[in-house]
């Protein structure tokens, strides 16, 4: 039974003590959204979460062994809930999408509790709900709703019947693994992309393969298994090379990057995230990595190869935050190569996206034009520039940045640059990075 929530069929009953009191057998995470959505005073959210537990609900009743069928349940007790999970569902706005979604789970879950079902019709039950469940667990996932997510794709992986069919498990397992690694449940996560990996071996899906072997040299490098997590990585480069799988093994550079980052690799990690930029086929990440990798060279001393990063990532139509980003890059990158013109176009560049800034970024862009103009020695414009950032720091709120300028202001009255010392020159390999940078960037734009 639903642990005594009978009133909450009702939609616009009142449903506070049941919240406190209910079973948390199953769809614990949907109700703790619910309470909180309540608590916040969000009644509808609150109502959606709760009626995503109902029908969760329902589902843990009708796989109790997990098995695709409701032996040993009762099964006039399971219609009843799941009548009123439905009534519940259809009252809630249908603008919403994760109705849609429980919808969907409602009408596959009906053959599954019908004990009259022809066994064509319970099947295909099964088959619809592993659906609705793969797709829920998607959208969950999508919205940063970690474990919510997980309790639906360990429902989907219940829905399977006696014999599961590797093309069934393989997306399941790999979709499990990856929320336990989110949750930094490390053995969890490695024994699903295991689990993964056996099911694509089965399957003979040289790819799924592959992003199970990526899935685990995740988790070896999240326990501190670094050398382990390499071995993995290498591996995955090489065999996405013959497979001619360029996403994959963009996935896999990546991963080597972050690797050799945490390691103090500096050059190495930047080496990586270049071959991850190159074999990527996804712009969106494409210009997320090309901004790191300009601020990894422009760290370095490297500012032709971290200006040419910045522009292509303009010159590829990035647009909002990641503009605003590549521009906020450039007003460092021209203070520190002393280019006083190119400085003040990107930071009238930095002004036209003003409406995309938050008081935060609008702090750290006067917070790169003080140091600019330090760099530049015109102390008079950096103290306008920081009376200007203290008092918007002042009006929000925002005292961490006004001590923070306060410390640049006393600074400037000492006649002290308020700004970082200039990056050392970069080594060899840099500016041989930063060279295959410019150049990438110039075949690209051609």
């Amino acid at each position: 039974m639903l642990g005594g929530l009978s009133v909450v069929y009702t939609p616009r009953g009142s449903f506070g003590r049941d919240l406190q009191t209910a079973d948390l057998s199953g769809g614990g995470p949907f109700l703790d959204r619910a309470r909180t959505e309540r608590a916040r005073e969000r009644e509808g959210s609150s109502r959606l979460a709760l009626g995503a537990y109902l029908v969760v609900r329902v589902a843990h009743g009708a796989l109790p062994d997990g098995r695709t069928d409701a032996a040993g349940s009762d099964a006039a007790a399971l219609r009843w809930q799941l009548d009123g999970a439905l009534r519940y569902v259809e009252a809630l706005p249908a603008e919403e999408a994760e109705r849609a979604h429980l919808h969907a789970l409602v009408a596959a879950l009906a053959p599954v509790t019908d004990e009259g079902a022809a066994p064509e019709a319970r099947a295909g039950g099964h088959a619809a709900l592993r659906r609705a469940l793969g797709a829920y667990a998607g959208f969950l996932e999508e919205d940063g709703r970690v474990s919510e997510a997980l309790e639906i794709v360990t429902l989907a992986e219940r829905v399977r019947g006696d014999v599961p069919l590797a093309e069934e498990t393989l997306p399941l397992a790999l979709t499990a693994g990856r929320l336990h690694a989110l949750q930094m449940h490390w053995e969890e996560a490695l024994a699903a992309y295991r689990r993964a990996a056996e099911a694509a071996a089965e399957a003979g899906d040289g790819a799924a393969s592959l992003q199970a072997w990526l899935g685990q040299a995740g988790v070896l490098r999240g326990q501190g298994r670094r050398a382990e997590a390499r071995a993995e990585i290498e591996a995955v480069v090489q065999e996405a090379g013959l497979l001619e799988r360029c996403d994959l093994a963009a996935r896999a550079y990546t991963e080597l990057a972050a690797l050799h980052a945490e390691e103090g690799r500096t050059v190495a990690s930047l080496q990586a995230l270049y071959q991850a930029v190159v074999r990527t086929d996804d712009p969106a990440r494409r210009g997320a990595m090309l901004a790191e990798l300009a601020r990894g060279l422009r760290e370095l001393g490297a500012w032709d190869g971290a200006r040419a990063a910045c522009e292509l990532v303009l010159a590829l139509g990035a647009r909002g935050e990641l503009r605003l980003a590549a521009h906020l890059e450039l007003l460092l990158v021209e203070a520190g190569a002393g280019d006083q013109v190119a400085f003040e176009r990107q930071r009238q560049a930095v002004r036209a996206l003003a409406h995309w800034m938050t008081p935060e970024l609008v702090l750290e862009e006067r917070w790169r034009v003080v140091q600019g103009l330090a760099r530049f020695e015109q102390p008079g414009r950096a103290r306008e520039a920081l009376r200007e950032a203290m008092a918007l720091a002042e009006a929000h709120r925002l005292p961490e940045w006004y001590f923070r300028l306060e410390q640049c202001a006393e600074a400037l009255a000492e006649r002290a640059a308020p700004a970082p010392p200039a990056a050392p020159p970069a080594d060899p390999a840099a500016l041989q990075l930063a060279q295959r940078v410019r150049a990438y960037a110039a075949a690209l734009v051609a």
